[in-house]
């Protein structure tokens, strides 16, 4: 860390981020934060530009979304932003690459939330 994101784009159902030699993907629900308050979320974005004021932020840390379902993520951005990834569907409902090891949602399976 952190991760320079050079491209951010939403087109429903699916959220992509990435940069260089990462990505973030995802057909589950999300959300912005800032301050404590929802920025923006995942019903509330029209078309895949809605996100590219992302673009020249990065990813500068991560932990579990939830304490009561600890297999989502929430990526701390810089600018005091959190994107935070809620599980809808049990078949990887999310992945996040990097060069040496790839994440994959599991939030159904008690074995892989502990």
């Amino acid at each position: 860390m952190p991760l320079g994101i050079d491209h951010a784009s939403y087109e429903y159902p699916a959220l992509s981020i990435y940069g260089k030699n990462w990505s973030l993907n995802t057909d589950s629900s999300w959300r912005l934060v800032k301050g404590g308050v929802v920025f923006l979320g995942v019903s509330e974005t029209q078309g895949p530009e809605a996100l590219t004021f992302l673009e020249g932020e990065s990813i500068i840390g991560v932990r579990p979304q939830s304490e009561l379902v600890r297999g989502d993520p929430a990526f701390e951005l810089t600018g005091g932003m959190w994107l935070e990834i809620f599980s809808d569907q049990g078949v990887d409902p999310w992945v996040f690459s990097l060069p040496q090891i790839v994440f994959v949602g599991s939030p159904y399976d008690p074995e892989q939330v502990g």
